[in-house]
């Protein structure tokens, strides 16, 4: 195919562009994005595919759960690849691990060796529940001693969720005043917050923060190299790979290690401290609902800890758990490009071409969800409210041949996490103040804007 023209050759149309300024649309760090993108949709290309050039090249935009579908599962391999922009280059130049990655037989093999090994030591597994169900009873601890003062708990979700994710890759625990433990939290949150304006920053916070994890993770690779001994079980993710080193030299490198490395900091801890904020923002503004989820655990569950295997017993405390998945969605955008050229419906899409799909319009497509703007839990259950239903269109981990490797484990520390906190605490708006927007603020997630709530001891 050739260079696109928007609404010729067979190339999705799009609003008119200007020389040298290209696309004249305001993208915004908000809301407000989201919604010019769907409203965008409604004017050009029945709604789902369009085109906008933003510096110097052109980008489809994708909207609603039929063209996602189409993107990240019907033709996932044509659009598996990545683009590169020029931020990236700063602090990744090679484009080595698996989140920038592009699709090649190198970023395959990163990737299934990371997923099947992560899997193993714990994702998704009864082996790892008792480091989570240990982390939440320390968080309870702390909930407690905060008594009834006002707490924007942004910091202290971050830290518990790290410990458990730093537990399976490097099999160390912190304690939270660790000044190490901090630097890295705070690398990983510089990571993610400039990544999600990485297409137009020049990436310096992001240079650094990469360089930052870099030198940690190279220490860990070091160390654990001098201490484990071949032949021996691996002790954690780390360990793995050195193994898969002596094996295959050629794709397996300490090089290539440090990416992955800083790959899983960088995605894995805020991705589900930024979902539990979410779940207390919700139930602050709905408290009738967080008295019926309560309601249900101790109807159920009673006093005692809750475990992963406790889920089918506990439907509407699931159903609501995504139904704030589905109202927030953290992962509000996936960007890929043309691994090859193809099509999405009848537009042709050239080789390379740049691909944002809109999963918050996935979430709040009218096609798929009855009153899309409404919060309710009862969507995702049957009629009689005892069992869940499954909805196609629910993909808070993405879908694909990219989507997160850590799905499994973010479910069952989100259930686990919010279930707990449900048992233990009332989450309150504190008293005079307005309940929490629901509005949220882009940057590699949709994250809630900063608010406080009060912990009430049940």
């Amino acid at each position: 195919m050739g260079k696109p023209k928007p609404g010729k050759d067979g190339f999705p149309p799009g609003p008119k562009t200007l020389p040298l300024l290209g696309s004249m649309v305001d993208f915004g760090t908000n809301d407000a994005f989201l919604a010019k993108w769907s409203e965008l949709g409604r004017e050009y290309a029945y709604g789902s595919v369009f085109s906008i050039k933003t510096e110097g090249r052109w980008v489809v935009f994708v909207t609603g759960w039929e063209a996602a579908r189409e993107v990240l599962v019907k033709k996932g391999l044509d659009f598996c690849d990545k683009p590169r922009y020029p931020s990236a280059n700063r602090y990744n130049p090679e484009y080595k691990g698996i989140f920038d990655a592009p699709c090649n037989d190198q970023w395959k093999c990163q990737r299934s060796f990371a997923h099947t090994t992560l899997r193993s030591f714990g994702f998704g597994k009864v082996s790892l529940e008792g480091a989570i169900i240990q982390e939440v009873m320390d968080l309870m601890k702390k909930l407690q001693d905060q008594g009834d003062k006002p707490l924007y708990p942004r910091d202290l979700l971050g830290a518990h969720t790290a410990n458990i994710l730093f537990s399976i890759t490097f099999g160390v625990h912190y304690s939270h005043d660790d000044p190490e433990f901090q630097r890295l939290l705070d690398c990983s949150r510089t990571l993610m917050v400039d990544y999600g304006s990485s297409r137009w920053s020049t990436g310096k916070d992001m240079a650094q923060a990469s360089r930052g994890l870099e030198k940690f993770v190279t220490g860990q690779i070091q160390s654990h190299a001098e201490s484990r001994v071949a032949g021996e079980e691996a002790r954690d993710f780390i360990d793995a790979y050195l193994a898969k080193i002596d094996e295959d030299p050629a794709a397996f490198t300490h090089d290539e290690l440090a990416y992955v490395l800083v790959d899983l900091i960088g995605a894995g801890i805020e991705s589900v401290s930024f979902t539990l904020l979410w779940t207390l923002l919700y139930m602050s503004r709905y408290p009738d609902i967080q008295d019926k989820v309560h309601e249900e655990i101790q109807t159920v569950i009673g006093e005692r800890n809750i475990k992963w295997e406790d889920r089918n017993s506990l439907p509407y405390s699931q159903a609501t758990l995504m139904e704030i998945q589905r109202a927030a969605s953290l992962s509000y955008m996936v960007v890929r490009a043309a691994y090859t050229d193809s099509t999405i419906f009848d537009y042709k899409i050239p080789k390379g071409t740049e691909v944002w799909v809109n999963i918050w319009s996935v979430h709040h497509d009218p096609k798929v969800w009855k009153d899309p703007e409404t919060f309710n839990p009862g969507r995702f259950l049957n009629e009689d409210g005892t069992e869940l239903v499954r909805h196609e269109g629910f993909i808070p981990f993405s879908a694909g041949r990219r989507g997160c490797m850590g799905e499994s484990l973010g479910k069952m520390e989100l259930f686990i996490f919010f279930t707990s906190l449900m048992t233990h605490f009332r989450v309150e708006t504190p008293p005079g103040e307005a309940p929490p927007t629901s509005e949220g603020v882009l940057d590699f997630t949709r994250n809630p804007k900063p608010f406080k709530v009060r912990f009430m001891p049940r």
